[in-house]
């Protein structure tokens, strides 16, 4: 098993990305941890756990009922991704086959604050309406 939290690219750069530690060990289970993910448009930007929460519109939400919104003084995007990785790569050492994990903090905050109110919007709407 292997960690790793550098930017995309950066391991095969060093020469200790998946496909090298494979080679090495056809079993292995690999956790790429990242801001944005290994792909896509943002994979190369820089973040701190603030630039993730507030991305995943979590930094929306009030820290009290009817209160401005307010920002956690817990790191909640790097908890969340520490959290889902353990759990990753729990499920793919019970497989027994080699895989790259590719975990976003983003996506990790995100799951956070859809947990918060959800992403159902006529949901939101009955809520509204019921009061």
């Amino acid at each position: 098993m292997a960690i790793e939290g550098f930017r995309p690219g950066v391991v095969a750069r060093l020469g200790i990305d998946f496909q090298k530690a494979k080679r090495i060990n056809p079993k292995i289970v690999y956790c790429s941890i990242s801001g944005y993910g290994q792909t896509g448009p943002w994979r190369e930007r820089p973040g701190h756990d603030v630039n993730y929460v507030a991305a995943a519109g979590g930094l929306a939400y009030p820290g009290q009922w009817l209160e401005s919104p307010a920002r956690s003084s817990l790191p909640i995007a790097d908890m969340a991704g520490g959290a889902f990785a353990a759990i990753a790569i729990l499920a793919a050492l019970k497989n027994g086959k080699s895989v790259h994990l590719d975990l976003s903090l983003f996506e990790s905050a995100f799951f956070m604050a859809a947990m918060r109110h959800g992403l159902d919007p006529q949901a939101d709407r009955a809520r509204i309406s019921s009061r």
